[in-house]
């Protein structure tokens, strides 16, 4: 069965394809139109009514409850707000908790600045300590007050998914985000470190609101855990970066010719843009996202589905988007860190398989395109209620480092009850977008499949990533009458046969060769970037010898 949402390309590489045709010879005009058909919403289409319908309405008295929680204070230049609990969900994790931790103190002692750490801890687990006493922190600090927010077991198991899934990141973050007290305030992840540039950077008066702050992420080789301390770590991890998330998608950085990406900012929506996603920077975004206390409190937060966090970090830069908000990237010169970890399992469509195989639903990425178009159609609607952030709550508070600045016990107001926070059902909302993208995603597999067969004239053909994009899209090509002679694999990994598939993979050296006769190449990996790069480099020519498939 055809699967959109493994199908659809993340956004950017389609629109690289796109912005690459006006180079081409006028003969090659049907490769800018299917590009142009790949990176647009054009034919997707719905039902206003039935769209309208999958989000619910809140009174006008409760709207009034979106208030702070506590007093801010412009004194405080920056609220740093991540989620966790104590156990091994990913390898080293204490060490990771303890070096963001640390990391954080190290940089608020380096610059002297008033900083605010809130820690919230999901759903602790009963034969663990708790995070309060598993890791250490200064009683006192000259600069940093660092607290703890619990959500209770109680409270976890009133949602659906929780039986399967131990913590809600986004959830836990808006929690931190709606009982911050500082000017600006950072959502990250506790397995990151922040740069001293961006750090910096991020504590200036200049700040404006009106943004949405975002820093490349490098991935740094787990090793870095083994530095003596977390000044340490923060000074070596750029030469131990392997890669860089930047917008145009995953850069492998390469230290003698390194990447150098500028300062960038993307200007707040157009709706009459007909983009199929705006080219925003989400690669990695969840991992920082940063915005004035009061632009946060405007957009109500994350969007707190009952799921996984797959996408919502993406969505809630479209919401940003819609609203106004510019888009501020910082440069190379300012990046965080990211400390590499392995996966459970790949997420696949709009479902993650956990280690444990248990299936945890999330939002897919046919889902996210479906909110982007109905975004610059109508405008982007609230998706919490008022009381987002768990803000009827009375959650336990630890307040395990504390500032010389502070002036009294934090203390945080409690708003009144009312209904489940998000105004969305994750499984109507994919539901009616999974009709919606199918169609379009049919449509233009037809259309990529003539295009290759013009494009074809005797040649074999190989899809370059055998992954499960590679996969369907070779499964669906072959009914379409293609014939697919096998998989290409690039990298430093070794070749691996895929289980039950009748493909060989092949590595680019041994299809490449300038004397041998070319293949024609349909690119479906993440890489896409630097693969087009590789096949240029060689003398192959985009729509000639090679395509971005959708």
């Amino acid at each position: 069965m055809l699967d959109p949402n493994i199908l659809i390309w993340p956004d950017n590489h389609t629109y690289q394809a796109f912005e690459r045709t006006p180079k081409f010879a006028q003969a090659d005009q049907g490769l800018h139109s299917l590009y142009l058909k790949m990176h647009t919403r054009t034919g997707l289409t719905y039902d206003p009514a039935e769209a309208e319908a999958l989000f619910e309405q809140e009174t006008s008295d409760a709207a009034q409850q979106n208030i702070p929680l506590n007093k801010g204070s412009e004194d405080i230049p920056l609220t740093i707000v991540t989620v966790s609990r104590n156990d091994e969900h990913v390898e080293r994790m204490p060490e990771r908790s303890q070096a963001f931790i640390d990391g954080v103190i190290f940089l608020a002692e380096k610059f002297q600045t008033k900083t605010e750490l809130i820690l919230v801890e999901w759903n602790p687990p009963a034969e663990n300590p708790l995070m309060a006493e598993q890791f250490s922190y200064p009683k006192n600090h000259p600069y940093i007050s660092v607290i703890i927010i619990t959500v209770p077991k109680k409270l976890h198991d009133q949602y659906i998914t929780g039986a399967n899934m131990p913590l809600y990141q986004m959830i836990g973050k808006n929690i931190g985000i709606r009982r911050a007290r500082g000017r600006f305030v950072v959502a990250t992840n506790i397995d990151v470190l922040l740069s001293e540039a961006l750090f910096s950077t991020i504590i200036k008066p200049d700040l404006d609101t009106g943004n949405l702050y975002r820093s490349n992420r490098w991935d740094v080789d787990r090793k870095i855990l083994d530095e003596a301390n977390a000044g340490d770590m923060i000074s070596a991890a750029k030469n131990m970066t392997f890669q860089v998330q930047y917008r145009a998608g995953t850069q492998q950085r390469d230290t003698t010719n390194p990447h150098h990406e500028p300062e960038k900012i993307i200007l707040a929506g157009n709706r009459t843009e007909q983009h199929l996603l705006p080219q925003l920077h989400t690669m990695a975004c969840g991992d920082f996202q940063m915005m004035a206390r009061d632009d946060w409190f405007t957009m109500r937060g994350y969007a707190e589905l009952d799921g996984y966090s797959f996408h919502l970090d993406s969505l809630f830069a479209l919401m940003c988007h819609y609203q106004g908000f510019n888009e501020h990237v910082f440069s190379d010169e300012c990046p965080h860190f990211h400390i590499d970890h392995t996966l459970g399992q790949e997420a696949k469509s709009d479902t993650y398989i956990m280690q444990n195989n248990k299936a945890l639903k999330h939002i897919s990425y046919g889902g996210l395109i479906f909110l982007n178009t109905y975004m610059a159609d109508a405008g982007t609607p609230h998706v919490n209620r008022s009381n987002w952030g768990l803000s009827q709550c009375d959650l336990p508070i630890s307040h395990v480092c504390r500032a010389d600045w502070e002036q009294e016990a934090v203390a945080y107001t409690i708003q009144a009850d009312t209904a489940a926070t998000c105004l969305v059902d994750l499984q109507k909302l994919e539901s009616f977008s999974y009709g919606v993208i199918s169609d379009w995603v049919a449509r233009t597999i037809k259309q990529l499949t003539q295009f290759i067969k013009q494009r074809l004239k005797g040649r074999e053909f190989y899809i370059w990533g055998p992954g499960g994009r590679g996969q369907i899209l070779a499964a669906e090509l072959s009914k379409q009458g293609i014939e697919v002679a096998g998989f290409i694999q690039g990298g430093d990994a070794p070749l691996q046969q895929i289980e039950g598939c009748p493909y060989t993979v092949s590595g680019p050296q041994e299809l490449l060769k300038p004397e041998d006769r070319k293949p024609f190449i349909g690119i479906a990996t993440i890489y896409a970037g630097e693969v087009c790069a590789e096949l240029e480099a060689k003398g192959w020519v985009e729509g000639e010898d090679y395509i971005v498939m959708v």
